[in-house]
This record gives structure tokens, C-alpha cells and sequence, in this order.
């Protein structure tokens, strides 16, 4: 579909558009740089054998159908992390077994807040004693 564009619309299509650095993966384009290379594909195309009615209108259709697909997607990301709260809020109050990461010994104590970490959720133990990592848990009690 693009293939007239190898040497013009490489440049768009690994470039990201708030910042103008490369993308982390080569493989995905998003509806900013689809758009840009729609458009130099037609700044660049030939005006004797102009682009045809039905591929410009195939074209518009992917742009539209991969900017649904992207909103879906952020929708879909959004709902998951609601969901996780939900069901770690659902510890609160309740006792867990953990292997204490500074001495070793298998400590019991009561869920009494959680926060974002970097790797994860951390569950807070017994008013801020331990802050523990949800993959650390060992059992959980009512």
C-alpha cells in the first residue's frame, strides 16, 4: 500500500509526535503518524496517475478503524486499573502471612492501606510497620 513511499515516509513512521524521538518499537504506528504519512503519500504522489477514489477512501477507513481501536484499547487500560483497586481495597482489614524482607521470619499482620509502586501495588501492614509487595503475600486471611 505504501510502497511508493519507502524512501519519503520512513522518517514518519518511527517518529513519535509530541516529542519527535524515536519510537520503542519499530512495529507499531500510531493514528498521529499514520496521518502523517497519508498525507506525505499524497504531497508525493505522482499528479499524471493520481491516488485512486477507492484506496484514498480504504485509507481513511484504516486511520478511522486504528483511531477506535486506539481509544478502545485506552478505555480498556483504564477499566483494568479501576478493577485492580477495587479488588485490592477488598484486603483492607484483613490478615496476611509475608516473609519479612529484613529478617526472614514469616510475619502475620492486618492490611491497613495500599499505594501505587513502581513494580506494583505494596499492601501497608499494621499502620506503616511493613510495606509489602502484593507478590510477596504468602496467605491471605478474612
Amino acid at each position: 500500500m505504501f510502497g511508493s513511499l519507502s524512501s519519503i515516509g520512513s522518517q514518519y513512521l518511527y517518529s513519535n509526535s509530541s516529542s519527535g524521538s524515536s519510537r520503542k518499537s519499530g512495529a507499531e504506528l500510531d493514528k498521529d503518524a499514520f496521518l502523517r504519512l497519508l498525507v506525505t503519500q499524497l504531497r508525493y504522489q505522482d499528479p499524471l496517475s493520481p491516488m485512486e477514489n477507492t484506496e484514498f477512501v480504504s485509507q481513511m477507513a484504516q486511520f478511522s478503524t486504528l483511531e477506535q481501536v486506539t481509544n478502545m484499547a485506552r478505555s480498556l487500560e483504564s477499566f483494568l486499573v479501576n478493577f485492580s483497586w477495587t479488588q485490592f481495597v477488598s484486603l483492607i482489614g484483613k490478615s496476611v502471612k509475608f516473609t519479612d524482607s529484613e529478617t526472614g521470619k514469616i510475619v502475620e499482620g492486618k492490611v491497613t492501606g495500599i499505594k501505587p509502586a513502581s513494580d506494583g501495588i505494596v499492601l501497608i501492614i499494621d499502620n506503616g510497620k511493613y510495606e509489602v509487595p502484593l507478590n510477596s503475600i504468602e496467605e491471605i486471611k478474612s
